[in-house]
């Protein structure tokens, strides 16, 4: 099950003397309920095992995060030269469209070249327009 924010007045309290009228209370929606945004997650750290994508993916949609930027890792793709591995991308990259979250890759070059290679399946993620467009 999904977390919920919560949407209570008593959410906001803080212990800080704020002189202001109280005048309502912000009801997060999510990435499901919002047109383009520019709110971006970044994942970067991913692709060094830094962090789970598996441990923190349900948070994002409820907090109308609508892309994620994350490095496809060339290290994690190929750890032994020549055998590549792109398993643990595609998982990240078809969870994050499944729930409504474009990824923004990152095409790093391999060891030692040039060229620059994407890890991704092309084919699975698509390109974010810079800046969207309003809906």
């Amino acid at each position: 099950m999904p977390p919920s924010l919560s949407t209570s007045p008593d959410h906001v309290r803080t212990p800080l003397a704020i002189d202001f009228p109280r005048i309502g209370t912000v009801r997060p929606r999510s990435a499901t309920e919002i047109g383009p945004s520019n709110w971006t997650l970044g994942c970067e750290t991913l692709d060094r095992d830094f962090a789970d994508w598996d441990e923190y993916k349900d948070y994002i949609p409820p907090l109308g995060l609508k892309t994620i930027h994350l490095q496809s890792g060339w290290a994690k793709c190929e750890r032994v030269k020549g055998t590549y591995d792109f398993a643990w991308l595609d998982h990240i990259v078809d969870d994050a469209i499944a729930r409504g979250i474009e990824p923004i890759l990152e095409r790093p070059s391999p060891p030692n070249t040039r060229r620059t290679r994407s890890c991704a399946r092309a084919r699975t993620a698509r390109r974010a327009k810079w800046p969207p467009s309003s809906r």
